[in-house]
């Protein structure tokens, strides 16, 4: 098949995983591996994996059909997880996205943790990305991107009733 992924999920316990890809190095951090394997898909076009930094859960696909993979982790098709996570978990979904980064994690959060002004620390976060990355594929970004889409969706029209 192609497919690698040991069963199980990690919930409750924030995981880092590394996104694997021919560019930068990047990672992303959820409780939810599912989660992770949709963002790895969404960001990749199919064609990332991913690897737990400090654990053996891991995703990799050879340029296959992801059906079967997550029908034999996740006890059903790559579509139901999709809809999953895009209707149930839709706020752990922008929380993976946001969490996307390039680089050391550690100093990235001990220079963030400096700055107590929402505005300055997006401006940390933006230079960060724009200093450690040396591809044109902006994989943050469109992470970032995806995300601030799904939250314009999760706000609700103005004049409606909450």
């Amino acid at each position: 098949m192609g497919l690698i992924a040991k069963k199980g999920e990690k919930k409750g316990i924030a995981v880092i995983f590394n996104i694997v890809n021919p560019s930068d190095k990047y990672t992303l951090e959820t409780d939810d591996f599912e989660t992770a394997c949709i963002v790895a898909i969404f960001l990749g076009n199919g064609m990332y994996s991913l690897e737990q930094l400090d654990g053996d859960l891991e995703m990799q696909f050879f340029f296959g059909d992801p059906s079967g993979w997550f029908q034999e982790v996740f006890g059903n098709s790559f579509e139901v997880s999709v809809k999953r996570c895009l209707t149930e978990k839709q706020t752990k979904l922008i929380e993976a996205l946001d969490s996307v980064l390039i680089g050391d994690r550690k100093m990235y959060y001990e220079g963030l943790a400096l700055i107590d002004n929402e505005e300055k620390r997006k401006e940390w976060r933006m230079k960060w990305h724009d200093r450690n990355r040396s591809s044109m594929n902006d994989i943050g970004g469109r992470a970032w991107a995806i995300a601030e889409k799904l939250r314009r969706k999760l706000k609700p029209e103005e004049g409606e009733d909450q």
